[in-house]
């Protein structure tokens, strides 16, 4: 994580960052990350991008069970106030 990125979150308030720490074991994103996004008009998106596919799901049963596991993995995840100091460290540890 880049200390820009963290500095970003911290004065631009249109960006949360989250961390899901690794003691918090299994989680509701095991199957492996996604984009959800949102347009203000049109359908809402789903994007899964792998190393030899890339999917764009827009079906809303689809989207739900996709946004369904981004409010569990934000539930989980510490918040973002817990969040940038770990990822602070992390990053600084790093370099």
């Amino acid at each position: 994580m880049s200390i820009g990125l963290i500095n970003l979150a911290g004065t631009n308030p249109s960006i949360t960052i989250q961390a899901l720490p690794f003691r918090a074991g299994a989680h509701a994103g095991m199957d492996g990350p996604f984009m959800l996004m949102s347009f203000p008009t049109g359908r809402d998106l789903v994007c899964i991008e792998s190393m030899r596919t890339l999917l764009h799901l827009n079906e809303p049963e689809a989207v739900e069970v996709y946004r369904t596991t981004s409010d569990m993995l934000k539930g989980d995840a510490l918040s973002q106030k817990a969040s940038v100091p770990l990822l602070t460290t992390i990053a600084k540890d790093l370099a």
